[in-house]
């Protein structure tokens, strides 16, 4: 009699996929589509994030003249400047509308990144962690961890991200459009 072993391999394959499925459509607010079509439950609903951000939780327009100051900074040929006009526009998309609810920070239109905070502390206005960063949340698997900080000054907010254990970068800078309570949060 000859085995089929394969079988196992067919059962671990439609098992990622199903995962897959549900992680790459997992319901968010500025999200694609929710689960509403998909016959597995939701895994992240009722999923408490471990830090709490409530003095930044709200949503938050990009200010552009004052994050990216240097793009252009060491241009020397045409290329180069067409390049950096390009990567200035995409982004302006990816960080036009900023949200912070709960610990989790969403940005972009169709490329809708994830920081979900893990490990935070709160001196004088700004938030110093660490976050699961996953560049495409209809991506599911390639995730790292990255420092973040948050500084709020009135409806100011500079984001930054770092290597864990480096120092903060130049900040992408915000001004919140809506709070928690404007928008019962």
């Amino acid at each position: 009699m000859i085995r089929n072993n394969n079988i196992h391999l067919i059962w671990l394959a439609l098992g990622a996929f199903a995962l897959a499925y549900i992680y790459g459509n997992r319901s968010r607010d500025n999200s694609r589509k929710a689960l509403t079509d998909s016959p597995f439950a939701n895994p992240l609903s009722g999923f408490e994030n471990p830090v709490a951000t409530p003095e930044f939780d709200g949503t938050y327009k990009l200010v552009p003249e004052e994050s990216f100051k240097d793009i252009y900074k060491g241009i020397t040929c045409p290329e180069q400047l067409a390049a950096s006009k390009k990567l200035l526009e995409f982004y302006r998309k990816q960080f036009n509308k900023l949200n912070i609810a709960k610990g989790v920070i969403t940005c972009g239109e169709v490329l809708i990144q994830e920081y979900r905070i893990t490990e935070a502390s709160v001196n004088n206005g700004v938030l110093n962690g660490k976050a699961i960063f996953h560049e495409d949340i209809h991506d599911p698997g390639d995730c790292c961890v990255i420092g973040v900080q948050l500084e709020l000054k009135d409806n100011t907010l500079k984001f930054r991200v770092h290597a864990v254990g480096g120092k903060p970068g130049e900040p992408v800078v915000f001004t919140r459009i809506t709070s928690p309570a404007a928008t019962g949060m």
